[in-house]
């Protein structure tokens, strides 16, 4: 499966606690523009509704590609490459980068410091989230996907997460995404599927940098 105004988020704040939280506050960070919706995919554009939901956090007005190729035009599937160019032809800045080499602390480590520098972070996945409740490890060997790092709870061990893939509403009490994600999750995720080693992209990331003021 390889698709108004700025929110005003700042980037660390105080969010309200949800009834089984023993704290009375938890601190998270996010990036400071996040998307005003959060919709499930259609096919398997899973690609393109990340590209659609960062334009939509930078204001930005998705412009369709005017010939793409046949294998996103018939079934909606994305190499890394086309999420980057996508971005590009709309002047947003990012690059396919590789985390294979680093140890799961260090990959832990880069994704927030992506968060603090206000950067949005693509991940290529290995989907077993076949739904909110249902996590299947066969589909996560199988199965590539992409979603949307844009904030984390580092006391809670948490990201927040845009799956496009996922049914239903998030939980309003989400600051950003539409569903949270474990920091061992993540990293169990990211190593994608079985082919993802063959073709060398275990462990791809693409940090997305805001646009400048009046581009």
């Amino acid at each position: 499966m390889t698709p108004a105004e700025p929110s005003t988020h700042e980037a660390t704040r105080l969010i309200e606690p949800r009834v089984d939280d023993t704290l009375a506050h938890y601190a998270v960070t996010i990036v400071p523009t996040v998307p005003s919706s959060y919709p499930r995919q259609i096919g398997l554009a899973c690609g393109d509704y990340n590209v659609h939901a960062l334009l939509d956090a930078f204001d930005i007005e998705y412009e369709a590609e005017p010939e793409p190729p046949r294998r996103v035009r018939l079934f909606g599937l994305s190499f890394v490459t086309d999420l980057r160019d996508a971005l590009a032809r709309h002047g947003v800045e990012t690059a396919v980068r590789h985390a294979s080499e680093l140890h799961d602390e260090s990959r832990l480590a880069l994704l927030r410091g992506h968060i603090d520098s206000h950067e949005p972070v693509i991940l290529a996945i290995g989907n077993g989230h076949l739904s909110r409740t249902r996590d299947s490890a066969l589909a996560r060997a199988l199965l590539g996907h992409y979603i949307t790092i844009y904030g984390y709870d580092a006391g809670r061990g948490v990201f927040f997460v845009y799956d496009p893939y996922l049914e239903g509403e998030p939980n309003e009490q989400l600051p950003a995404g539409n569903v949270e994600r474990t920091a061992e999750e993540v990293l169990r995720d990211w190593g994608g599927p079985i082919y993802y080693r063959w073709i060398g992209m275990d462990h791809v990331y693409l940090p997305v940098s805001a646009p400048s003021p009046g581009r």
